[in-house]
Order: C-alpha cells, then sequence, then structure tokens
C-alpha cells in the first residue's frame, strides 16, 4: 500500500477509498464519509488520520465458526 500524505484533496481521497468524486460529494451533502474541510469557497481537504479513522470504523473482524 502506498503512503497517505498528511491531507488530501478529493481525487486522493477517492483513490484511497475507491469511490468516485460524485459518491464523495453526496457523503458530504449528507453528513457521511470521513470529516473534511473547506478552505476558501471550493478546495476540501481531508486528514490522512480522519480517512483511516473512517476506514477502520467500517471494519468488520471475521469470526470462526460463523
Amino acid at each position: 500500500m502506498q503512503e497517505i500524505p498528511k491531507t488530501l484533496n478529493e481525487k486522493q481521497m477517492c483513490e484511497v477509498l475507491g469511490i468516485s468524486p460524485k459518491t464523495a460529494q453526496a457523503w458530504r451533502h449528507n453528513g457521511r464519509g470521513p470529516a473534511w474541510y473547506r478552505l476558501g469557497k471550493r478546495l476540501v481537504r481531508y486528514r490522512a488520520e480522519d480517512v483511516t479513522a473512517f476506514l477502520e470504523g467500517g471494519r468488520i473482524e471475521a469470526v470462526a465458526g460463523r
């Protein structure tokens, strides 16, 4: 896995999560997905640790015998 920069733009975040920019935009509109920051009127940024925490929050571990 490649190293993730400390801050990611929308395209980078989408590549990490394997989603489309439209999905990322819908998530922001609906209050879902990783925490994000708006810089100015158009720039959206994500902290790498927030993206990682979002991934870990959706983690499901396999249970033996199920």
